[in-house]
Protein backbone atom coordinates (compact mmCIF):
# COMPACT_ATOMS: atom_id res chain seq x y z
CA UNK A 1 0.00 0.00 0.00
CA UNK A 2 1.50 3.31 -1.08
CA UNK A 3 -0.96 5.67 0.62
CA UNK A 4 -3.67 5.43 3.25
CA UNK A 5 -6.26 8.21 3.38
CA UNK A 6 -8.04 8.96 6.64
CA UNK A 7 -10.74 11.54 7.36
CA UNK A 8 -9.91 12.27 11.00
CA UNK A 9 -6.90 12.98 13.18
CA UNK A 10 -8.16 10.28 15.53
CA UNK A 11 -7.72 7.59 12.89
CA UNK A 12 -4.42 9.11 11.78
CA UNK A 13 -3.10 8.74 15.32
CA UNK A 14 -4.42 5.17 15.54
CA UNK A 15 -2.45 4.15 12.46
CA UNK A 16 0.77 5.80 13.57
CA UNK A 17 0.45 4.15 16.98
CA UNK A 18 0.50 0.81 15.15
CA UNK A 19 3.87 1.71 13.69
CA UNK A 20 2.73 2.69 10.20
CA UNK A 21 5.05 5.23 8.56
CA UNK A 22 3.55 8.74 8.70
CA UNK A 23 4.66 9.28 5.11
CA UNK A 24 2.14 6.66 4.02
CA UNK A 25 -0.78 8.33 5.77
CA UNK A 26 -2.64 11.43 4.59
CA UNK A 27 -5.41 13.25 6.44
CA UNK A 28 -8.03 14.68 4.06
CA UNK A 29 -11.27 15.92 5.57
CA UNK A 30 -14.51 15.05 3.74
CA UNK A 31 -15.92 17.85 1.57
CA UNK A 32 -19.25 19.61 1.14
CA UNK A 33 -20.69 21.32 -1.90
CA UNK A 34 -20.56 24.80 -0.40
CA UNK A 35 -22.69 26.24 -3.20
CA UNK A 36 -25.72 24.45 -1.78
CA UNK A 37 -25.59 26.30 1.52
CA UNK A 38 -26.07 29.86 2.67
CA UNK A 39 -26.91 31.59 5.93
CA UNK A 40 -30.51 32.18 6.97
CA UNK A 41 -31.28 33.94 10.22
CA UNK A 42 -33.31 31.99 12.78
CA UNK A 43 -36.01 33.62 14.91
CA UNK A 44 -38.06 32.57 17.91
CA UNK A 45 -37.00 30.13 20.63
CA UNK A 46 -33.44 28.82 20.59
CA UNK A 47 -33.47 25.73 18.37
CA UNK A 48 -30.82 23.01 18.15
CA UNK A 49 -30.61 20.60 15.22
CA UNK A 50 -29.49 17.01 15.67
CA UNK A 51 -28.99 15.49 12.21
CA UNK A 52 -26.57 12.65 13.00
CA UNK A 53 -29.21 10.44 14.56
CA UNK A 54 -28.67 6.75 15.34
CA UNK A 55 -30.39 4.06 13.29
CA UNK A 56 -30.33 1.48 16.11
CA UNK A 57 -31.75 1.77 19.60
CA UNK A 58 -28.59 0.26 21.09
CA UNK A 59 -26.67 3.32 19.86
CA UNK A 60 -28.87 5.85 21.67
CA UNK A 61 -26.49 6.21 24.61
CA UNK A 62 -23.23 6.75 22.72
CA UNK A 63 -24.93 9.02 20.20
CA UNK A 64 -26.07 11.28 23.03
CA UNK A 65 -29.85 10.71 22.86
CA UNK A 66 -30.15 10.12 26.60
CA UNK A 67 -27.97 13.16 27.29
CA UNK A 68 -30.29 15.36 25.22
CA UNK A 69 -33.31 13.88 26.97
CA UNK A 70 -31.85 14.58 30.41
CA UNK A 71 -31.01 18.17 29.49
CA UNK A 72 -34.27 18.90 27.66
CA UNK A 73 -36.36 17.82 30.66
CA UNK A 74 -34.98 20.70 32.71
CA UNK A 75 -34.81 23.25 29.89
CA UNK A 76 -38.20 23.31 28.13
CA UNK A 77 -37.41 26.67 26.53
CA UNK A 78 -34.76 25.03 24.29
CA UNK A 79 -36.11 23.19 21.24
CA UNK A 80 -34.28 20.15 19.85
CA UNK A 81 -35.10 19.15 16.28
CA UNK A 82 -34.09 15.59 15.41
CA UNK A 83 -33.77 14.80 11.70
CA UNK A 84 -34.35 11.05 11.85
CA UNK A 85 -33.55 8.33 9.32
CA UNK A 86 -36.11 5.51 9.71
CA UNK A 87 -34.10 3.17 11.94
CA UNK A 88 -35.37 3.04 15.55
CA UNK A 89 -38.00 5.69 14.78
CA UNK A 90 -40.65 3.80 16.73
CA UNK A 91 -38.28 3.47 19.68
CA UNK A 92 -37.40 7.17 19.84
CA UNK A 93 -41.08 8.16 19.63
CA UNK A 94 -41.96 5.76 22.47
CA UNK A 95 -39.11 7.15 24.56
CA UNK A 96 -40.25 10.74 24.08
CA UNK A 97 -43.89 9.85 24.76
CA UNK A 98 -42.88 8.05 27.94
CA UNK A 99 -41.13 11.13 29.28
CA UNK A 100 -43.73 13.55 27.85
CA UNK A 101 -41.08 15.51 25.97
CA UNK A 102 -42.61 18.35 23.98
CA UNK A 103 -39.42 20.26 23.23
CA UNK A 104 -37.77 17.38 21.38
CA UNK A 105 -39.29 17.11 17.91
CA UNK A 106 -38.55 14.15 15.65
CA UNK A 107 -39.11 14.31 11.90
CA UNK A 108 -38.63 11.08 10.00
CA UNK A 109 -38.79 12.23 6.40
CA UNK A 110 -36.73 12.88 3.31
CA UNK A 111 -35.50 16.47 3.46
CA UNK A 112 -35.54 18.02 0.00
CA UNK A 113 -33.61 21.17 0.91
CA UNK A 114 -31.38 20.64 3.93
CA UNK A 115 -30.24 24.28 3.83
CA UNK A 116 -33.76 25.26 4.90
CA UNK A 117 -33.46 22.91 7.86
CA UNK A 118 -30.19 24.50 8.96
CA UNK A 119 -31.82 27.90 8.48
CA UNK A 120 -34.65 26.90 10.81
CA UNK A 121 -32.20 26.18 13.64
CA UNK A 122 -29.68 28.30 15.52
CA UNK A 123 -27.01 25.60 15.69
CA UNK A 124 -26.24 21.92 15.13
CA UNK A 125 -25.22 19.48 17.86
CA UNK A 126 -23.01 16.37 17.85
CA UNK A 127 -23.45 15.03 21.42
CA UNK A 128 -21.49 11.76 21.29
CA UNK A 129 -20.73 10.42 24.76
CA UNK A 130 -17.71 8.27 23.82
CA UNK A 131 -15.19 7.70 21.05
CA UNK A 132 -16.23 4.77 18.90
CA UNK A 133 -14.61 3.37 15.76
CA UNK A 134 -18.06 2.93 14.21
CA UNK A 135 -19.10 6.56 14.66
CA UNK A 136 -18.41 9.06 11.92
CA UNK A 137 -16.03 11.46 13.63
CA UNK A 138 -16.62 14.26 11.10
CA UNK A 139 -20.36 13.97 10.36
CA UNK A 140 -21.81 15.53 7.22
CA UNK A 141 -24.27 17.50 9.34
CA UNK A 142 -21.41 19.31 11.07
CA UNK A 143 -19.74 20.29 7.80
CA UNK A 144 -23.01 21.36 6.20
CA UNK A 145 -24.02 23.36 9.26
CA UNK A 146 -20.82 25.38 9.09
CA UNK A 147 -21.35 25.91 5.36
CA UNK A 148 -24.83 27.23 6.18
CA UNK A 149 -23.32 29.61 8.71
CA UNK A 150 -24.64 27.83 11.78
CA UNK A 151 -22.39 27.18 14.82
CA UNK A 152 -21.69 23.74 16.23
CA UNK A 153 -22.08 22.28 19.70
CA UNK A 154 -19.86 19.19 19.82
CA UNK A 155 -18.86 16.93 22.68
CA UNK A 156 -15.18 16.46 23.42
CA UNK A 157 -15.60 12.84 22.28
CA UNK A 158 -15.51 13.93 18.64
CA UNK A 159 -12.82 14.79 16.13
CA UNK A 160 -14.40 18.20 15.78
CA UNK A 161 -13.89 19.51 19.32
CA UNK A 162 -10.34 20.78 18.89
CA UNK A 163 -11.14 22.22 15.47
CA UNK A 164 -14.22 24.07 16.71
CA UNK A 165 -12.31 25.59 19.61
CA UNK A 166 -9.46 26.67 17.35
CA UNK A 167 -11.68 28.36 14.75
CA UNK A 168 -14.24 29.76 17.23
CA UNK A 169 -17.19 28.51 15.16
CA UNK A 170 -18.99 26.88 18.04
CA UNK A 171 -18.30 25.25 21.38
CA UNK A 172 -17.17 21.88 22.67
CA UNK A 173 -18.43 20.38 25.91
CA UNK A 174 -18.00 17.50 28.30
CA UNK A 175 -20.89 15.09 27.47
CA UNK A 176 -22.75 15.72 30.73
CA UNK A 177 -25.88 17.70 31.45
CA UNK A 178 -23.78 20.38 33.14
CA UNK A 179 -21.32 20.54 30.25
CA UNK A 180 -24.11 20.90 27.70
CA UNK A 181 -25.84 23.55 29.83
CA UNK A 182 -22.70 25.65 29.99
CA UNK A 183 -22.04 25.49 26.25
CA UNK A 184 -25.61 26.38 25.28
CA UNK A 185 -25.62 29.34 27.65
CA UNK A 186 -22.34 30.60 26.20
CA UNK A 187 -23.54 30.18 22.62
CA UNK A 188 -26.75 32.06 23.34
CA UNK A 189 -24.86 34.86 25.06
CA UNK A 190 -22.28 35.35 22.30
CA UNK A 191 -24.10 33.85 19.33
CA UNK A 192 -22.96 36.18 16.58
CA UNK A 193 -19.31 35.98 17.63
CA UNK A 194 -19.35 32.24 16.87
CA UNK A 195 -21.74 32.48 13.93
CA UNK A 196 -19.53 34.84 11.94
CA UNK A 197 -16.70 32.28 11.89
CA UNK A 198 -18.70 29.34 10.53
CA UNK A 199 -18.71 29.84 6.76
CA UNK A 200 -15.04 30.76 6.65
CA UNK A 201 -14.13 27.58 8.53
CA UNK A 202 -16.11 25.48 6.05
CA UNK A 203 -14.42 27.17 3.10
CA UNK A 204 -10.98 26.65 4.61
CA UNK A 205 -11.29 23.01 5.69
CA UNK A 206 -14.14 21.35 3.80
CA UNK A 207 -14.35 22.74 0.28
CA UNK A 208 -14.61 20.37 -2.69
CA UNK A 209 -11.82 22.32 -4.38
CA UNK A 210 -9.40 21.63 -1.53
CA UNK A 211 -10.52 17.98 -1.34
CA UNK A 212 -9.96 17.34 -5.06
CA UNK A 213 -6.65 19.19 -5.04
CA UNK A 214 -5.37 17.03 -2.17
CA UNK A 215 -6.24 13.83 -4.00
CA UNK A 216 -4.73 15.11 -7.25
CA UNK A 217 -1.45 15.77 -5.46
CA UNK A 218 -1.41 12.19 -4.20
CA UNK A 219 -2.16 10.66 -7.61
CA UNK A 220 0.60 12.66 -9.25
CA UNK A 221 3.14 11.22 -6.84
CA UNK A 222 2.06 7.58 -7.09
Amino acid sequence: IKKIIVESQYHYDQLTSLGIDEQKIKLIYPPADLKKYHYQETTGKFKVLYASCPTREEDFEKRGIFLLLEYAKENPEIIFNLAWRKGAYKEICELLDKHKMENIIVKDEIIKDINVTYGDNHCTIIPYTKFDDFLKLVPNSAIESLAAGKPLLVSNKTELAKMINEHKCGLSFEPTKEGLQKSIEELQKNYYFYQQNCRGTAEKLFSKKSFISSYNDIYKKL
